[in-house]
């Protein structure tokens, strides 16, 4: 119920110039051990200029665990391949991360954000809910395209420096 509270108010954001790659980089070493043991390849392409974003780098990395964690669940063990891209788009940074994992279903696209809403047995229904709310409370937005049995792509969009 605490994450709930939090994440539906605006948050105390503790601002800081990084450098996007390096913020994927660290998201994705705390997913390091979830790839390794369900098989999952990762395919990484990265912006070759270097994007700088003034976030709270703490809440963006929860927000991109949740998605990456997601991710690596709605695939096959042995047989996933998790995609993470980030370029530049005229001032706004894009993250990409796609899995090639279940899909979602269309009626569940629009619920895929709303607090208690989970596909999971033993899911609480809150992590996209706190994703959509720190990539909001950091002037972003996020949108998702999905397949059934082709995967999901979460497409993440931040204002760049």
């Amino acid at each position: 119920m605490t994450e709930l509270l939090q994440s539906t108010r605006m948050m105390e954001l503790h601002l800081q110039e990084h450098d996007l790659n390096d913020l994927i980089h660290s998201s994705l070493a705390l997913a390091t051990d979830r790839l390794q043991l369900n098989g999952i390849r990762l395919e990484e392409y990265y912006a070759e200029e270097k994007i700088m974003l003034t976030v709270d780098d703490e809440k963006i990395r929860i927000a991109l665990l949740n998605i990456l964690i997601n991710a690596i669940e709605a695939m096959m063990p042995g047989k996933g391949v998790l995609t993470v891209n980030t370029y530049a788009e005229g001032k706004s940074a894009i993250i990409r991360i796609q899995d090639n994992g279940t899909g979602i279903p269309e009626e569940n696209k629009s619920r895929l954000f709303d607090p208690f809403f989970t596909s999971k047995t033993k899911g609480t229904g809150l992590g996209l809910t706190s994703t959509q709310n720190i990539i909001i409370n950091h002037k972003g937005h996020i949108q998702v395209e999905s397949t059934i049995g082709e995967g999901t792509t979460f497409i993440i969009t931040l204002p760049a420096n």
